[in-house]
């Protein structure tokens, strides 16, 4: 058996992209992948008359099979690589050999797929989605109850993307993205404020004063006095304290604005299927509510 392969062990872009998708596949190194190779009959490879057991035969087969696995772990192109490899690979992982050889970002082999990839700037994942949610492949129970055909759902999706209103949810739901990232940022300038301003041993010492004061604090309401440490760790703990103070701050704000952002998008939702569906409001939401419920 071989070792797992390390990620600065792997070089060049096709290299990469073949390390990806052994990662993807669960394949920690080159002797796994020969065998899956060699066992579903994807690569030939010529072995010596000398080899008169089939259990030999087999050894012969994946140790040269793994050899050319790990040079194309380090290759850059597609000089390095035989057609047999590049279809077995193809084959094996189920995607393209464009995305084999770094061409595209879509796994796929489905051209329209890619296509619409490129044109819209939404994830291969996405499209599938869709696409699968149209043609029938992820069903839901409600629809084999109400009867909901392939060609209801198209109009219902047409419907959603060409209305104002939907313009306005993935607006609201950029809003609440966008919100995040910007708490995220405010919380990593504290932390960086920290490390840049002080030695991470002062900042352990620090930590440790404060815990220490916590643990007297009976002591010091009697009028008690600690004997203080070094002044740079005394301002250290009173940094701790302001950003301790403000993240509580941040984080009380960000509960709330993300409760007001959440109320304006289901409202924006509300409206944007009274505007669908206009006489039939209550049934819509009421089939949604059963959506949800049988997904959480």
């Amino acid at each position: 058996m071989g070792r797992k392969i390390k990620r600065q062990e792997v070089k060049g872009r096709f290299g990469l992209r073949l390390k990806k998708l052994m990662d993807k596949k669960g394949i920690d190194n080159a002797h796994e992948l020969a065998v899956e190779l060699c066992d579903k009959k994807l690569v030939t490879v010529k072995t010596s008359d000398t080899f008169i057991t089939a259990e030999a035969i087999r050894k012969s087969e994946i140790d040269s099979t793994v050899k050319k696995i790990r040079k194309h772990l380090v290759s850059d192109g597609i000089n390095d690589l035989q057609g047999e490899f590049a279809m077995a690979y193809s084959t094996y992982f189920d995607c393209s050999l464009d995305y084999i050889f770094g061409l595209t970002d879509v796994m796929s082999n489905d051209r329209k797929i890619r296509e619409a990839h490129e044109i819209l700037g939404i994830s291969e994942e996405a499209v599938k989605n869709v696409k699968d949610t149209i043609s029938g492949k992820k069903a839901y129970k409600f629809e084999y109850e109400m009867g909901i055909n392939q060609n209801e759902k198209i109009e219902c999706i047409n419907s959603f993307l060409s209305s104002d209103s939907f313009v306005k949810f993935i607006e609201g739901l950029c809003d609440i993205g966008i919100y995040i990232i910007g708490y995220n940022d405010k919380v990593k300038k504290l932390d960086e404020y920290l490390d840049r301003t002080y030695e991470k041993e002062t900042i352990n010492k620090a930590f440790d004063w404060m815990n220490f004061k916590e643990e007297h604090m009976e002591e010091i309401y009697e009028g008690s006095t600690l004997e203080s440490p070094e002044q740079l760790v005394v301002d250290a703990a009173n940094d701790i304290d302001a950003i301790l103070d403000k993240r509580y701050e941040l984080q009380s704000k960000k509960e709330f604005d993300l409760k007001v952002l959440k109320y304006n998008l289901n409202k924006i939702y509300t409206n944007l299927i009274d505007e669908l569906y206009p006489d039939e409001f209550d049934n819509c939401q009421l089939l949604y509510n059963r959506i949800v419920e049988s997904h959480s």
